[in-house]
């Protein structure tokens, strides 16, 4: 039992050694830590930036509330190019020369458009063709003879229109539809490419011009007769 208490005592010494001795180093190197920071500390830079602007003579100054001005004492503004005897800096007021951007108003946008009331339709754009075509819709009376249209008292070219597109419902048969072949662009387009509508626009053309060259021959014959009884 002796020689247990002993070899336990001789390990607790030893213990005890090694905590002093890492303490020692710690203690050691940590100041060693400081050296080095202070000495950096110390040295100073050799280099220096300068921002090239006088603290004294800076023209921009915070007031109390933290708002950022010029300063009057540095700065002079002047509209016109006048320097100041205290030898201040003339700053000239430029004015920013722009387009004014502003919203349409509702009496423009309605000249524009036809209004919220017919969704804000705008004026279509009259071109030739669409010129063509509205003469003859107002013609349609003419046009087919077995239909009759109220007569179109309108004059002239009306500003808002659109052109559209009739689309045939899935329900209707294809011999009620026209082909590819018979589609085309505009009105004019189609009432030529159809060789009835020719045919009878032809015939007509005719019976005018036979009534138009029989009146101007009856007129004709009845002054001549006159002349001679004269």
């Amino acid at each position: 039992m002796g020689n247990d208490t002993n070899s336990l005592d001789d390990l607790l010494l030893k213990a005890v050694n090694n905590l002093k001795k890492r303490e020692k180093e710690e203690g050691v190197v940590q100041t060693n830590k400081a050296n080095t920071e202070n000495k950096l500390s110390n040295i100073q830079s050799s280099t220096h930036l300068s921002t090239g602007v006088d603290n004294r003579k800076f023209y921009l100054k915070k007031n109390k509330n933290g708002i950022v001005k010029l300063d009057s004492a540095v700065v002079d503004i002047s509209e016109v190019d006048k320097i100041n005897k205290n030898n201040k800096k003339a700053l000239e007021k430029v004015k920013i020369v722009g387009q004014s951007f502003s919203l349409p108003k509702e009496e423009e946008k309605k000249t524009e458009t036809t209004g919220s009331k017919w969704f804000d339709m705008p004026a279509t754009e009259v071109t030739p063709e669409i010129k063509l075509d509205l003469q003859l819709l107002k013609m349609r009376n003419v046009l087919d003879r077995k239909r009759h249209y109220k007569k179109d008292e309108s004059k002239g070219i009306p500003k808002y229109f659109q052109v559209g597109r009739i689309v045939e419902d899935k329900s209707e048969y294809f011999s009620s539809r026209l082909t590819k072949k018979e589609r085309k662009n505009t009105i004019l387009d189609e009432i030529m490419d159809d060789v009835s509508s020719r045919q009878y626009f032809k015939r007509k053309f005719n019976e005018i011009q036979k009534a138009s060259q029989s009146g101007i021959k009856k007129s004709f014959k009845g002054r001549k007769g006159k002349k001679r009884r004269n």
